[in-house]
């Protein structure tokens, strides 16, 4: 089941992700986007950064290069919230907290 909470600036954030109940990057504090938020997340990111600069180093070519980091938008997508900047993640933030305070099953 998806969870969805809104503010009244932004009527929807979507706390779980689309694959799973934990999610793994959630909205981003600066910018607008999607950020680690779980021990998988930055798992994951610093994996993606060490395949590449490996990758790079050895002279890999564009296509799969291109096909990493394709996988790594899959997963983050599939694996994230909704996207958004400081206001969605304030709103984020709040209801995580909500629901720890509750001790129902929380993102991230």
């Amino acid at each position: 089941m998806e969870t969805v909470v809104g503010t009244r600036d932004d009527p929807c954030v979507r706390m779980t992700p689309i694959i799973g109940q934990k999610a793994w990057f959630g909205p981003r504090r600066v910018g607008w986007g999607l950020a680690p938020i779980s021990l998988e997340g930055w798992a994951l990111t610093a994996l993606f950064g060490v395949i590449t600069s490996v990758a790079k180093r050895k002279g890999l070519s564009r296509q799969p290069m291109q096909l990493l980091l394709g996988s790594f938008s899959v997963v983050v997508a599939l694996k994230g919230t909704s996207p958004g900047g400081p206001r969605r993640r304030r709103a984020f933030d709040l209801e995580r907290r909500r629901l720890s305070s509750t001790g129902e099953p929380q993102a991230g």
